[in-house]
């Protein structure tokens, strides 16, 4: 169920203040309209050891006696909320979460679920874990029946942490099963969404994230770049003649025009992070540093990695792993000999035409 470009994800980024809120409400509206939903829901709290009726109604945003404002309640006519539902992107916890909505719940046992992305679990679930701990609400420990679901009895009532992927795929599962196709359709935007807040989070930092290692090899990435970059010019493959190094937030390098062609050889953490193939990039655009068909058409037939992409076609530099300097290097440039050798030759009228230079194209 990968696909963050929906129009839920664009149209939450792009206006909504908190995405959670267009979250809350999607989940919301999913749960009333569909049995098979709710259901799965149900399903889902069976695991955590609590049995709630999947007739619950649910509300977003309510209230409830003691001034909590959770997220989602589902609960019967006669009774209080028997499941509270605290839905996560990055946000983090208010000063009510979990203690005060645990103790505004009612008597019955009761599930409260925080749903979270899975990459925050070890940080939320410890520090859920610590505000139950300072306000003497004794937990058992964790109990984890699947890698993405957690859960701790408190007292009369079980506090559950929950991952986004599980929670749909659960419901969607259910969903499918039932042919409700519009519900399914409505799961995967939120899905959607979902993947979206994942790929724009700041995650937790780890100990090895803030070491000198981790700055001197941003750096290395640059130079690699800069210097195959010389290596392609004293091969007569490309020119630099009057291209300077430019960058931005999290990429760096220099344009260069190889055998006629608009070109940035760079580091570039943003393709790193979309794609994960390497640090190191090679964008190419036409002799005018537009999007050229023939070049995307040339380096597919060569079987050449690559992203049709921001209108240039955009080429990883695989970097190999456990080798030195000079062995990267080696094969780095090889690659791109390979890339030019496919490149197709350019009509001489173009190669000799006045276009706008790549840092013109950028600005």
């Amino acid at each position: 169920m990968k696909n963050n470009n929906t129009v839920l994800s664009h149209l939450a980024v792009r206006f909504a203040v908190h995405p959670e809120v267009v979250a809350t409400e999607a989940l919301t509206f999913i749960l009333k309209q569909s049995p098979a939903a709710r259901n799965a829901l149900a399903e889902i709290a069976r695991q955590f050891g609590v049995v709630i009726q999947e007739d619950l109604k649910f509300e977003a945003q309510s209230s409830d006696d003691a001034g909590a404002r959770p997220d989602i309640i589902g609960k019967a006519s006669s009774e209080g909320a028997r499941l509270v539902i605290e839905l996560k992107f990055w946000a983090g916890l208010s000063e009510a979460q979990p203690v005060g909505y645990i103790k505004s719940m009612p008597e019955e046992t009761s599930l409260l679920m925080f749903v979270a992305p899975g990459l925050r679990f070890e940080t939320l679930w410890s520090e859920l874990f610590r505000r139950c701990a300072v306000s003497g609400i004794t937990t058992l420990g964790p109990t984890t029946p699947r890698h993405e679901i957690r859960f701790t009895p408190v007292g009369n009532h079980v506090l559950g942490l929950v991952s986004w992927r599980f929670l749909l795929d659960s419901i969607l599962s259910s969903v499918e099963i039932a042919e409700d196709v519009g519900t399914s359709a409505d799961i995967r935007q939120l899905a959607g969404l979902c993947e979206k807040m994942d790929d724009d989070a700041f995650l937790p930092l780890t100990s090895d994230e803030l070491t000198s290692a981790m700055g001197r090899r941003i750096i290395q990435f640059g130079q690699l770049a800069f210097d195959l970059t010389d290596l392609l010019v004293d091969k007569k493959l490309a020119s630099i003649k009057g291209r300077r190094a430019t960058g931005s937030n999290g990429y760096y390098g220099r344009p260069l025009q190889l055998k006629g062609y608009g070109c940035f050889l760079h580091f570039n953490a943003w393709h790193w992070s979309r794609w994960g193939e390497s640090p190191l990039w090679l964008k190419i655009q036409g002799p005018d540093w537009k999007r050229s068909v023939q070049v995307l058409d040339a380096v597919a037939k060569a079987n050449i990695v690559h992203h049709d992409f921001e209108e240039a076609c955009i080429i990883p530099i695989m970097l190999p792993p456990g080798e030195e300097r000079e062995v990267i290097m080696q094969k780095a440039l090889a690659q791109l000999e390979l890339v030019a050798k496919a490149l197709p030759e350019i009509d001489e009228a173009l190669l000799n035409a006045e276009f706008p230079s790549f840092e013109d194209e950028a600005n």
